[in-house]
């Protein structure tokens, strides 16, 4: 249930991929999705392996990540703020900005080294557990935000009358998902 909770919160990749479904074509929104599903496997790979190795050290330099996460939140918020009501620009549907969201998406991070070191290494230190954590977690990263970039498309009509409003709201919901960040214990 947690995991599922995680993964259909607001966060930086689920509202880049509302922001791409509502913005293009069915065809370029998937390969924002694709850019963030790869990034995300890539990126549970990594801390997999990195939780493997080195096991509750990892946990000591966690807090770091909230700062660089918020910095990149901060960053969407703007570029979508700055480009509102621009109906033929196309800031978020490539797939090179849906793996960077992921690589450096602080709220997939610190939940996947969560569950590695909270839920994993104390019952087992095998790899293979950790590749079967990241299996569950494809619901929190991939999963989600297909749902998330669907609800887009399916809204684009709503968007592409209502642009201007729409893109302040989301620019405020990354810069309240950054304030959060910073402002977790």
């Amino acid at each position: 249930m947690l995991i599922v909770v995680v993964g259909l919160s607001p966060g930086p990749a689920n509202l880049l991929a509302m922001a791409a479904g509502m913005r293009r074509d069915n065809r370029r929104a998937f390969t924002a999705w694709l850019g963030m599903a790869v990034g995300f496997f890539a990126t549970a790979l990594t801390l997999a392996l990195l939780t493997h190795l080195v096991g509750p050290l990892v946990i000591d330099y966690v807090h770091w990540l909230r700062y660089v996460g918020a910095i990149y939140i901060l960053w969407l918020a703007w570029n979508i703020y700055r480009h509102r009501g621009e109906p033929g620009k196309d800031h978020n549907t490539k797939f090179a900005h849906g793996f960077m969201v992921q690589l450096t998406n602080a709220k997939m991070v610190v939940f996947d080294l969560t569950v590695f070191t909270t839920f994993v290494l104390p019952h087992s230190q095998q790899f293979v557990s950790l590749l079967e954590a990241i299996g569950w977690l494809i619901i929190a990263g991939p999963v989600a935000n297909a749902l998330w970039l669907m609800a887009g498309m399916w809204l684009r009509p709503l968007f592409e009358r209502y642009r201007r409003v729409l893109d302040t709201i989301m620019a405020v919901a990354l810069l309240t998902c950054a304030v959060l960040l910073l402002t977790a214990l």
